[in-house]
């Protein structure tokens, strides 16, 4: 991100901050304020969604829109000489990697699950109603979230802090 990219982006977020009720932190907050009736419109997380639907409150992810999503892919680490025991390390790897558990994430979380053989065994109109009936659709505008350097990291967290504060 160029220093011009950077403006241009806290620029943006400055004009959109009147429109913002809130700034959520976890999944609970973005729930109670969707469901509540305080925010008609959040990104959030796809759990906000499936939990609140789940309570009965009419709430739609939107996943085909012109700009893409916003995805993260997570990993695990073991590290060199970390405390702990590695049979239980790979006693949760396998478990949390059991085809089984796609169906729990994508029906009743909203995610998907790397483990190919685990999504091709959760129902055909469960992931269609998730968005995960077509990989290659789903991953044709996504912007995969990366780490950033450390450095932009921090400035555009004190830059946020700023522009939430109505700086």
């Amino acid at each position: 991100m160029t220093d011009e990219q950077f403006k241009q982006a806290s620029d943006f977020l400055r004009q959109v901050h009147k429109n913002v009720r809130s700034y959520w932190t976890d999944t609970t907050d973005i729930v109670q304020l969707l469901s509540g009736g305080e925010v008609d419109l959040a990104w959030a997380w796809n759990d906000a969604a499936v939990q609140s639907q789940a309570a009965g409150v009419p709430i739609k992810s939107k996943k085909d829109t012109d700009e893409g999503i916003s995805t993260w892919v997570c990993g695990y680490v073991l590290f060199k000489d970390a405390p702990g025991n590695i049979d239980k390390a790979y006693d949760y790897l396998n478990a949390v990697n059991d085809p089984e558990v796609a169906k729990v994430l994508v029906k009743d979380w909203g995610y998907g699950q790397a483990n190919a053989k685990g999504m091709a065994g959760v129902d055909q109109a469960v992931l269609k109603e998730k968005g995960y009936d077509n990989v290659e659709k789903w991953v044709d505008k996504t912007l995969f979230q990366q780490p950033l350097p450390s450095e932009l990291k921090l400035k555009m967290i004190a830059e946020f802090e700023k522009i939430k504060a109505g700086y």
